[in-house]
């Protein structure tokens, strides 16, 4: 191991572990770490860079949403079965049982994907992908996987490029959805958007740039009415933006303009507790009349 102190981005993973988690087991993660890395020695992504930067970024995304060390773990170790010559014993005997389990389904998830692409639809894709990964673990880690590869789709051919892009966008954005990880999804969009329709993609931004503008004043006004109203309420507020692609489909299916989409941005009423949502959707009610049907109560 090299000294003194551990590499920086060893450092940055773990601070990230410990701002969600500050009892969290750090040696496990420093293990996973330095046995992924000289795993992945001398391997090289389509990029020209190291390989381990993959896995790493992975974890990293991981960790950043607060997911434990066993999780982030098994992220850095999850191409270590496929893709060298490491053996499962190896890995089950230095991490553990939990660890090997998540990094073997992540193992077999990628072959029964692979198999099905070939024999199936892509309902009955998702639906493998999703009976494959009993551990939702699993789902979580892979799509952090398939969203840090599709970062760095650019480096591929265009054709091989379009054919991922599609892939990801009819099987991973779907399985997003399903888990409520909108964010990912949103990003995922996005990228196989740009990917598979560079020029309208360009086109829709630059449309949607001009329509969030004019969104975020109105926000800005609303927050401060809210404020005004209610000072009591303890309320966060935050502007959450929908993928391109999310407001393209929409313009597309109900044949509207850009200026017709109504969230192209979002406002966002963070709570204190969970008792506290049907009160501020009353208060927020008693001062903007909702719009019929559109209402959605999940």
């Amino acid at each position: 191991k090299p000294l003194p102190g551990p590499e920086p981005g060893l450092a940055l993973l773990e601070a990230a572990i410990q701002r969600h988690r500050p009892q969290a087991n750090l040696e496990m993660a420093e293990e996973a770490y330095y046995f992924a890395k000289k795993a992945h020695e001398g391997q090289l992504r389509k990029s020209g860079e190291p390989y381990f930067i993959h896995p790493l970024a992975v974890a990293m995304g991981l960790a950043q949403k607060g997911m434990d060390e066993v999780v982030v773990s098994a992220a850095l170790l999850h191409d270590v079965i496929e893709d060298t010559k490491t053996a499962r014993g190896d890995i089950q005997a230095k991490f553990g049982a939990d660890v090997y389990r998540l990094v073997d389904s992540l193992t077999k998830l990628d072959k029964a994907a692979f198999k099905s692409r070939q024999e199936l639809s892509n309902a009955n894709i998702i639906k493998t992908i999703m009976a494959a990964s009993k551990d939702i673990r699993v789902l979580i880690i892979k799509l952090y996987d398939k969203l840090d590869n599709m970062r760095t789709i650019r480096h591929l051919d265009k054709e091989r490029a379009r054919k991922i892009a599609a892939d990801a966008l009819t099987v991973y954005v779907p399985i997003s959805h399903k888990l409520g990880m909108h964010e990912l999804k949103y990003e995922l969009e996005d990228i196989c958007f740009a990917t598979l329709e560079p020029k309208k993609f360009a086109e829709i931004c630059r449309l949607a740039l001009a329509s969030r503008k004019r969104k975020s004043a109105e926000i800005a006004k609303a927050i401060a009415a809210l404020k005004k109203a209610h000072p009591e309420m303890n309320w966060r507020f935050e502007e959450k933006r929908k993928s391109i692609y999310s407001t393209y489909s929409k313009m597309i299916a109900q044949d509207k303009k850009i200026g017709e989409i109504n969230d192209t941005l979002i406002l966002k009423v963070v709570v204190p507790e969970r008792d506290d949502c049907y009160l501020a959707l009353g208060k927020i009610h008693g001062m903007f009349k909702p719009i019929p049907k559109k209402m959605k109560d999940m």
